[in-house]
């Protein structure tokens, strides 16, 4: 906890999907989107109260709304920001404080645990993003995001849909380039040095030389620069790519057993050919992550990354989904709705890392 009394804006979602709350159940057919305010007046309010914590609580009203009072936010009335909602709220938030407060941010007297964070900045074109968990495309963000039309199951659906998208297995061509980690260097190919060779860091460049930079206004990305000759290559198609920012994916998901917090690296996990038979226990086994000792796995450690997505394979009319930190980005699906803040899912994704940029706190 902070020293002195905490100031705290409240960030409540009411247009997420169906709470697993029970106080959903309660709630008449139709007016679930209630389910985050009641939560916040009935079960969160009467605790910052107790706690002595003066507290603003805002509600969010339509579609991105959470970034948009990020964007317009004056850091020096609040010492903290808590969201009351899904992960889709939080990843807003993070991502526009990195990208419009960063330089704003402040030591604070906090009685706890705390420990640096590894960033990622993921660059396409004039859009910057930011993560702090994972970036994945293939079978595990199918899973991930199209299982949300089944949410009432609570965690039951990822274990179901996970079994209708193995029995109807996809693979998706596309390509990854990489700059291995320290010991991983006999991973992949070699680029070599074509002659048309453009640096990485030039990239970073353009997307703040020719657009970006009107949009954002603090941090813009890391600016470690890597040589063409470091960087090589995994060519698909692929079942899964899986790229981790810390060893849990979630609570009970430890998709990334050697990830540390700020190594300035990611673990990145590929999964190119496997029997269906097999996948799913595959899937079970992340559970202790004992998954990474798999013959079918390929787990390895990257400092930088850059993902070229393609189509899936036997039908070059659909795309996958790209999940950050548990939201897609990016969509080559049939989406009935499209998000006009979403990437471009054909355009290759550049990621890197700044290592220890964030720090996590927690009470001892």
């Amino acid at each position: 906890m902070l020293a002195d009394p905490c100031r705290m804006l409240s960030i409540v979602n009411t247009l997420g999907a169906p709470c697993a709350s029970p106080c959903y159940h309660q709630v008449p057919s139709g007016d679930w989107e209630k389910c985050g305010p009641k939560i916040f007046e009935e079960e969160v309010k009467p605790l910052l109260e107790a706690a002595g914590i003066n507290f603003k609580m805002q509600e969010t009203r339509h579609k991105m709304h959470a970034r948009e009072i990020a964007y317009s936010l004056d850091l020096t009335k609040y010492d903290g920001i808590a969201c009351f909602s899904g992960d889709g709220v939080v990843v807003e938030i993070g991502s526009t404080l990195f990208q419009c407060h960063l330089a704003l941010f402040q030591e604070v007297n906090f009685r706890g645990c705390k420990c640096p964070l590894n960033v990622a900045s993921i660059v396409q074109g004039d859009k910057v993003i930011f993560s702090v968990l994972l970036l994945a495309w293939g079978l595990v963000a199918d899973i991930n995001i199209e299982s949300e039309k089944y949410r009432w199951m609570g965690s039951a659906r990822f274990d179901i849909y996970s079994l209708l998208r193995i029995f109807g297995l996809r693979k998706y061509n596309g390509k990854i380039q990489f700059v291995p980690a320290l010991g991983y260097e006999e991973f992949g190919d070699p680029i070599g040095e074509p002659n048309n060779w453009k640096g990485e860091t030039v990239i970073l460049q353009d997307a703040f030389e020719n657009g970006g930079g009107s949009e954002i206004h603090g941090y813009k990305g890391s600016s470690t620069e890597f040589e063409a000759s470091k960087w090589r290559f995994i060519n698909g198609p692929f079942v899964t790519v899986w790229i981790q920012n810390a060893p849990w994916a979630s609570k009970d998901i430890m998709a990334a057993p050697q990830a540390k917090f700020s190594d300035g690296c990611l673990d990145l996990l590929i999964v190119k050919d496997c029997p269906k038979t097999v996948l799913f226990s595959l899937l079970l086994s992340t559970r202790d992550g004992s998954h990474v000792y798999s013959p079918f796995v390929t787990y390895l450690g990257v400092k930088a990354l850059k993902l070229e997505p393609g189509q899936r394979v036997g039908d070059r009319t659909m795309g996958g989904i790209i999940d950050m930190d548990g939201e897609a980005i990016a969509r080559g699906d049939d989406a009935i709705h499209y998000d006009p803040n979403w990437m471009d899912r054909g355009t290759p994704f550049l990621m890197k890392v700044d290592e220890g940029l964030a720090t996590l706190f927690c009470p001892n």
